[in-house]
């Protein structure tokens, strides 16, 4: 969904399409998804007061959302879990 997203997002004067993320614990911080057109990597940035603190950079997007599950307090499911229909019963049951 991340990749799906990215395409339709215009590229900044670094050759950045960011998105912000939400579901990341923060203090006075706020952290986002980066692609790098110019480079091709991927990144998680921390900026804080509106300005770039750090950025951890991945070649590909999975391990860039792998770190930001490392990071986050919900759980990133798979795509197909996340479409309507598709119910996760917890005993494998369903009803």
């Amino acid at each position: 969904m991340v990749e799906f997203v990215m395409q339709y997002l215009r590229t900044d004067h670094n050759n950045e399409k960011t998105m912000i993320v939400y579901n990341v614990p923060t203090d006075n911080c706020c952290h986002n998804f980066v692609f790098n057109t110019g480079t091709g990597k991927y990144g998680i940035t921390t900026d804080s007061y509106m300005s770039r603190s750090n950025i951890t950079e991945f070649s590909t997007a999975e391990e860039a959302l792998r770190y930001l599950q490392s990071i986050s307090d919900t759980d990133i499911v798979p795509e197909p879990e996340s479409l309507p229909g598709a119910v996760i019963y917890p005993d494998g049951d369903e009803e």
